[in-house]
């Protein structure tokens, strides 16, 4: 388990220092072992966690730790805050968020932001999309998702991102021995909820 937490912190900050001419979004990918492992009923213990500075709660299957990693760019500051939680080294789930400076927002094209973000990710990870889609989250927020596999890595993964005024959110799931189910990828990202969805962030 620590391992996979440290492989997703290293590679998610890794991302940050690329995002110095336009927004870009840290890239999590893991290094977890592919091995046997007994079949469960269900991972879905709907265990509602609320980030209060995130604004936002989900159901991880089990308690997420906390990383939070900042950096400098030209414009101003960049804090990632990342909850993680992993599974015997072969399923992790992260839910992350950033607030990139207004004038980053205000500069650029939403729909190219999230491409390249989604794009980033993707490369990243070195995974290759089965079905992606654009979305809109509380029918307002614009968003990207994928459901993909990484054969380098060994890796299927479910991915979403979306933008709240200037606020970007990922989730994603890995998994390590074999494609994650529809039920679980909507136990974890469809339960999904934003605070004052309405209010500006």
């Amino acid at each position: 388990m620590k391992k996979t937490i440290n492989c997703l912190s290293f590679c998610l900050v890794l991302l940050l220092f690329a995002c110095q001419s336009a927004p870009s979004e840290p890239v999590a990918t893991a290094s977890l072992q592919r091995t046997a492992v007994p079949k469960k009923d269900s991972l879905q213990t709907n265990e509602s966690f609320v980030s209060a500075s995130g604004r936002f709660s989900i159901n991880f299957p089990g308690t997420p730790q906390l990383h939070q990693h900042k950096t400098e760019i030209e414009i101003g500051t960049i804090q990632l805050y990342q909850y993680i939680y992993s599974e015997d080294n072969l399923r992790a789930w992260l839910v992350s968020y950033s607030d990139y400076p207004s004038k980053m927002i205000e500069v650029g094209s939403t729909k190219q932001l999230l491409k390249g973000i989604k794009h980033r990710f993707m490369k990243g990870l070195k995974a290759s999309p089965s079905t992606e889609s654009t979305f809109r989250y509380e029918d307002k927020y614009p968003g990207y998702s994928f459901v993909g596999h990484s054969k380098s890595n060994q890796l299927d993964v479910v991915y979403r991102t979306f933008l709240v005024e200037n606020r970007v959110f990922q989730i994603s799931m890995y998994s390590s021995v074999g494609p994650i189910s529809s039920a679980d990828s909507t136990a974890f990202v469809g339960s999904f909820e934003l605070f004052n969805a309405k209010d500006s962030l």
